[in-house]
């Protein structure tokens, strides 16, 4: 893993450990990628056994204790 792709995992951990990670786009912006590319990253933290789940009531990507957790 390069140097770049573990600072935009470290800031994305950041941002759902505070849950405002805002909706997918807002997130995008604020670590400066891609939509597409935020996605990518957060499906590597999925494979890697982080539990995320993305909360539309609250507008966040969250940690969830279980991927099988339904988050409205």
């Amino acid at each position: 893993m390069g140097k770049k792709e573990s600072l935009f995992l470290e800031k994305i951990r950041l941002e759902i450990q505070g849950e405002k990670t805002g909706t997918p786009h807002e997130l995008a912006e604020k670590i400066g990628l891609s939509r597409r590319m935020t996605y990518y990253y957060i499906n590597r933290l999925k494979k890697n056994g982080e539990n995320i789940a993305y909360s539309r009531k609250k507008q966040t990507f969250l940690y969830v204790k279980s991927t099988e957790e339904v988050v409205h």
